[in-house]
């Protein structure tokens, strides 16, 4: 078992409570993200976000290194937004976000998953070694030898973080026994996420943690598994 840790700390929780608290519209959202440095505009102030364009894909912004100067390591995947379909547009009259319209920040990842094929009865994976390892950044700290104990202690790290802010979750959906939970801050029509699930991007290779930005309205929605 292994864990690799991006260091979230209070500056990106403020971050991502402002999204959700922000208009939730493409042009609102982009410009959050220059104003954070996240992307820049080009020559003549275009900003290219690759806004999610049909359900194959799996788009995600490179965003500069947390000191928030200079890029990414370019070795490997680093800080990043997984991004879903582009917010409506300021005057496009659409009433609130689509399920599908989401920013996420994954920061924690889990070797083998909490629930995962090939791990023996006493929870020893039948693998040596995670073989995806080296496509991450050296951004990513190390944690060769942690397992569910560290994992679960990250994610009750970041929510107290949340709760500092703006109180506890109103809700939960999922449970960790079946090995994803998503606790949700409602912020008016939009919703701050904090979630245990599947990496999607990884085809489920690990368990990941992610600070979300969703509608309340999808926010409660996991593959297809309503909140109540």
């Amino acid at each position: 078992m292994s864990m690799k840790l991006l260091p979230v700390e209070g500056a990106l929780v403020d971050a991502m409570i402002s999204l959700a608290d922000g208009p939730w519209t493409r042009q609102a959202v982009e410009r959050a993200f220059v104003e954070r440095g996240w992307i820049r505009a080009d020559d003549v102030g275009t900003v290219r976000v690759p806004w999610q364009t049909g359900h194959e894909d799996w788009p995600k912004l490179d965003l500069p290194a947390a000191s928030g100067s200079g890029a990414g390591d370019p070795d490997g995947a680093g800080w990043q937004l997984d991004l879903g379909a582009p917010p409506p547009d300021e005057d496009s009259g659409e009433a609130g976000a689509a399920d599908h319209s989401f920013v996420a920040l994954p920061f924690a990842l889990l070797w083998p998953p909490l629930v995962a094929e090939g791990v023996d009865d006493d929870g020893d994976d039948n693998d040596d070694e995670d073989d995806l390892d080296e496509d991450f950044s050296a951004e990513w700290i190390r944690y060769p030898d942690a397992g569910p104990a560290e994992f679960e202690a990250e994610f009750r790290r970041v929510r107290g973080l949340v709760e500092d802010r703006i109180g506890p979750p109103t809700r939960t959906v999922g449970d960790l026994t079946a090995g994803w939970v998503r606790e949700i801050w409602d912020r008016e029509t939009m919703a701050l996420t904090l979630s245990i699930e599947d990496d999607i991007t990884t085809y489920s290779h690990y368990d990941h943690i992610a600070l979300g930005v969703w509608s309340a309205a999808a926010a409660g929605k996991v593959d297809g598994i309503e909140d109540a």
